[in-house]
């Protein structure tokens, strides 16, 4: 390791220190970010960053090591999935662990991984299988919702229509504070 230095006389990186990369690095491979992302990153990267990304890629890479072919981790195991998944054994799949669902509903969640979208346009696609998605999101106000604009464009592009719940005329106390907050407004 060349940025997490060990101590003279200790056996290893401090128990916080070392917590916190696996947690870096758990968050990165949840997010789809893996190996081949680091090293690109590495390349462009501010020489004071350079030497903290190797050894964060060093770790991440024993870390791949030490879980082998014996042992998978949960973000292990969603890209498995979606790098195996085959339109109609998978379906297959599906129905036989999900006897009689035609509709998957999503609903509650803010924000998807690559993953996680990559497995949400697997299941999309299956022809037996109906989605829906409540998606909280609103295109006018970019300061709260921002974060969720490559979410909702990458779910329009696989295919979701968008469907605007309205509520008439009448605009809601809560869509108007979604649409208006934290943006600023001309009193005179």
């Amino acid at each position: 390791l060349q940025y997490f230095r060990i101590r003279k006389g200790s056996r290893g990186l401090p128990h916080g220190t070392f917590q916190k990369i696996i947690n870096v690095i758990n968050h990165l491979r949840e997010r789809g970010i893996y190996g081949s992302s680091l090293y690109a990153e590495i390349t462009s990267a501010e020489p004071d960053e350079k030497a903290k990304l190797q050894d964060v890629l060093s770790i991440y890479e024993a870390y791949g090591r030490q879980l082998g072919e014996n042992y998978i981790d949960a973000a292990g195991i969603l890209k498995e999935v979606n790098l195996q998944w085959a339109s109609t054994a998978s379906a297959d799949i599906f129905h036989r662990h999900f006897k009689g669902c035609t509709t998957l509903f999503l609903s509650g969640f803010d924000e998807f991984s690559d993953p996680e979208l990559t497995m949400i346009h697997h299941l999309s696609n299956m022809k037996t299988l109906g989605t829906v998605m409540t998606f909280d999101y609103h295109l006018e106000n970019d300061d709260i919702f921002g974060h969720l604009k490559e979410n909702y464009q990458k779910l329009l592009a696989m295919g979701f229509d968008k469907m605007e719940t309205g509520l008439g005329e009448k605009v809601s106390f809560q869509e108007d504070i979604a649409k208006h907050l934290f943006h600023s407004r001309h009193v005179g």
